[in-house]
């Protein structure tokens, strides 16, 4: 009787867990990040074979504030692409805004305005295009925002101005010295 007893409870024990087993979704792989086939400082060149362009891209952190628990931090990444191969100046650069926080930054018109100021002078003013806005399960809200900028005028002054300041809606801040430092990088991808 312990041994039919025994084997009954081996059996349904054994059965569990390969259900369970089957049940539990497992986790995926993760996603490769591609490697950047040249680095100057902090901008990265990636050629796409497939589309037969390369991509130019600098990834900032502006601010990263946590408080109780509550997050506030906002990145910018700066990028364009160009036909072929060879890195040639782009007609126009793209900023992206992202941010991740508690309550969502450019829920308004208002907010969603853009002033940039170069050693004292307003270079640019415009509309930000909203590309996403998601609620996360922990209660956080992620914000993509974007606007493209003149390589030529805008994008020249930023990498040649010693002060820096970008105010988007409300906020403003002005760029570290590093930061600034990103954009001349990305000048430094172009070749002649």
């Amino acid at each position: 009787m312990k041994r039919v007893f025994l084997l009954c409870f081996i059996l349904l024990n054994v059965g569990a867990s390969l259900a369970h087993a089957q049940s539990t979704t497992p986790t995926p792989p993760p996603v490769p990040q591609p490697t950047p086939d040249r680095i100057v400082g902090q901008a990265k060149v990636f050629y796409e074979k497939d589309a037969y362009e390369t991509k130019v891209v600098a990834s900032l952190l502006l601010y990263d504030e946590r408080k109780n628990g509550k997050i506030d931090a906002m990145g910018m990444g700066v990028s364009f692409r160009v036909y072929g191969h060879k890195v040639v100046a782009p007609e126009r650069v793209v900023l992206e805004f992202g941010t991740n926080t508690y309550e969502p930054k450019f829920a308004t018109p208002e907010a969603r305005h853009w002033r940039l100021l170069v050693d004292g002078e307003e270079i640019d003013s415009a509309g930000l295009r909203v590309v996403d806005t998601v609620k996360m399960p922990e209660g956080n809200v992620v914000e993509i925002v974007f606007i493209t900028i003149d390589f030529a005028t805008t994008f020249n002054q930023i990498a040649k101005g010693s002060k820096v300041k970008i105010g988007l809606g409300k906020r403003e801040f002005e760029l570290k010295d590093t930061q600034v430092e990103a954009f001349r990088d990305i000048l430094k991808t172009i070749e002649k």
